[in-house]
């Protein structure tokens, strides 16, 4: 249960987490959907970390004033 202000809100327990889904799937089987999921992921990762290095590589070439 979570408090805010007097009022009550049950959060549920019984939601699976995405290590919970992930190694449920390596015992019964890994579905699509998993694959298409953390492909998605992946390539989110990706884009973030060659979003900063561009970044961080062009405040570098910048000339200091």
């Amino acid at each position: 249960m979570l408090s805010l202000n007097g009022e009550y809100l049950v959060l549920p327990g019984a939601t699976p987490t995405m290590p919970s889904v992930a190694w449920g799937a390596l015992r019964y089987g890994v579905k699509p959907e998993l694959y298409a999921l953390s492909s998605i992921i992946n390539i989110m990762v990706f884009a973030a970390i060659a979003v900063l290095y561009f970044v961080a590589r062009s405040d570098r070439k910048r000339p200091m004033e």
